[in-house]
């Protein structure tokens, strides 16, 4: 439990698969059907990668925007998202 003055945010993240891999649609015009346009794997996993840190950072944003200054003196955050396959026995999440 944070002590007072502080302000500690929590961020449970999804797996992977969460991630929309569809970057967008075009329009074929000679079949007359949208088709979607998939994200390139790497791309997609510095996105899960950098996930955590965005979603840190607006947490924090939205948590000072409501916050009278001077309330808060110290922020943290803390946060776990699933490993993409589990070993057997073994823990299920990742902490940073």
């Amino acid at each position: 439990m944070p002590e007072a003055g502080q302000l500690l945010v929590e961020v449970a993240l999804p797996a992977q698969d969460a991630v929309p891999a569809v970057d967008g649609c075009r329009f074929v015009t000679p079949r007359g059907e949208v088709v979607p346009l998939p994200v390139e794997e790497a791309d997609l996993q510095e996105t899960h990668r950098r996930l955590p840190a965005r979603l840190a950072l607006r947490a924090l944003d939205e948590a000072f925007s409501v916050t009278p200054t001077g309330v808060v003196g110290t922020a943290s955050s803390t946060g776990a998202w699933p490993r993409p396959t589990p070993p057997p026995g073994g823990p299920s999440a990742h902490t940073w």
